[in-house]
Formats: C-alpha cells, sequence, structure tokens
C-alpha cells in the first residue's frame, strides 16, 4: 500500500449541508479537506482513498507515468514518486454518514 488518505465534507455553520469549500456553488471532491479540521466542524460525508502499488517494477512502463490519475480521483496529499516503474491501482470511496 503506497498511500491511504481520508478527508472529510464538513458542516461549519451548523444548516447541516457540507460546505462549498471552493465556492464554486456545487458539492465537489475540492469540498473535501484533510484533518485536522476547523473547531466544531460537523462531519458530514468522509471520502477513503487508498492507493497499491505492484511488488515488481515494470519495465516496459515509462517513469512518471501514472495511469491510476485517468480514473479522476483526486489525492489529497500525492507523495509518489515520479521516477519509479511500479504500476498502481487506486480505489475510492465517498460515505455519507447518519449521524
Amino acid at each position: 500500500i503506497d498511500d491511504f488518505q481520508v478527508a472529510c465534507a464538513i458542516d461549519t455553520n451548523a444548516d447541516n449541508l457540507i460546505d462549498d469549500q471552493n465556492l464554486n456553488g456545487k458539492i465537489d471532491p475540492l469540498d473535501y479537506i484533510s484533518p485536522p479540521l476547523p473547531a466544531g466542524a460537523k462531519v458530514l460525508a468522509v471520502r477513503v482513498n487508498l492507493l497499491a502499488r505492484t511488488a515488481n517494477e515494470d519495465q516496459t512502463l515509462a517513469p512518471s507515468t501514472k495511469p491510476y490519475f485517468a480514473a479522476g480521483i483526486t489525492l489529497e496529499n500525492n507523495t509518489t514518486p515520479d521516477t519509479d516503474r511500479f504500476r498502481r491501482r487506486i480505489w475510492s470511496m465517498e460515505v455519507a454518514l447518519r449521524n
């Protein structure tokens, strides 16, 4: 496992709606923030990202190729090296909390 991330969609003004963090008028992946969260924030949804890689490098894969980005999943703080030849797969799930 290369990376495991948790990001939260929060409500800071007690209206029980996800705050529009990027102020674009819609709820999208950029409205999720990584901990630490603001004091008093209520978590309404959680996004979990898991990035896994193969055990061995693939010599046919060009360095700096990251085909898993084609999935359109946003990693909050990606530190995956750009110089290796490992194949990676990414999984992401968003969960709305009931409480």
